[in-house]
C-alpha cells in the first residue's frame, strides 16, 4: 500500500502505518515524485518538533536530497522541500504540503492552514487514533466528514460535518512488516514477529 499512495494522484491522501512502517520515506519519495514532474516546485514538509525535524533532515538526505544546516530546507533538482514545525505553515504557499507523524498534537491546526491554501496535502500518521474515537483523522478517513475544531472537542458535532469525496481522501493502510525500506536485517526481524 506504500506504493500506492506515493503513485497517488488524489489531492489530499492518507497514509495510515504502523510505527517505522516507512511513512516519513514514503512522503519523502511522494515528495521526489512531484518534484520530478512539477520542474521548481517548492513544498513544506511539517513535523510535530524538532527531534522529528532531524530525523526528517537525515531521511531526505538518504533519498537524494542536500540539506542545507540552515532553515532546513531540502534541494532536490529544482525543487525545494522546507522542513518546518506545525506552527510555521502561516504565510507559506507551497505546491503541496506533507504532514508527517499528523495524529501528533498541533498538527490539526497544521493541517487546517494548510488545507484552505492548498490543493495538494499528503498526511502520514500511526493507526492509533481509531482507538480513540474522537480525532480529526478518524472524522477524515474512516468517518469521510470534513473536520473542524468543535469535531475534536465533541464527537456528537460529527454528524453536523460535511462529507468529503473518498476519490480525493483516499486512506492507504501499511503495517510495519510492509516496509520496503526496512534494512534486511531489521525488516526479517519484524516480519517473523508481525
Amino acid at each position: 500500500m506504500i506504493e500506492q499512495f506515493i503513485e497517488s494522484d488524489a489531492p489530499y491522501p492518507g497514509l495510515i502505518a504502523g510505527r517505522a512502517a516507512g511513512k516519513t520515506t514514503a512522503l519523502i519519495l511522494k515528495a521526489k515524485r512531484y518534484i520530478d514532474e512539477h520542474s521548481g516546485a517548492a513544498g513544506v514538509f511539517i513535523v510535530p518538533n524538532i527531534q522529528q525535524a532531524e530525523l526528517a533532515a537525515d531521511a531526505f538526505r538518504g533519498q537524494g536530497f542536500t540539506v542545507s544546516e540552515i532553515g532546513r530546507n531540502a534541494h532536490y533538482g529544482s525543487g525545494i522541500v522546507r522542513i518546518r514545525p506545525p506552527d510555521s505553515v502561516e504565510g507559506y504557499r507551497p505546491d503541496f504540503v506533507a504532514l508527517d507523524n499528523a495524529d501528533f498534537p498541533g498538527m490539526f491546526s497544521a493541517y487546517q492552514i494548510a488545507r484552505r491554501r492548498n490543493r495538494s496535502v499528503w498526511l502520514a500518521a500511526t493507526p492509533k487514533y481509531t482507538d480513540k474515537g474522537i480525532h480529526w483523522l478518524a472524522a477524515l478517513y474512516r468517518d469521510r466528514k470534513m473536520p473542524d475544531a468543535e469535531v475534536v472537542a465533541n464527537l456528537a458535532a460529527l454528524g453536523k460535518l460535511p462529507d468529503v469525496d473518498p476519490d480525493d481522501y483516499p486512506d492507504f493502510h501499511a503495517s510495519t512488516a510492509d516496509n520496503p525500506y526496512l534494512p534486511p536485517r531489521l525488516g526479517g526481524a519484524i516480519k517473523n514477529i508481525a
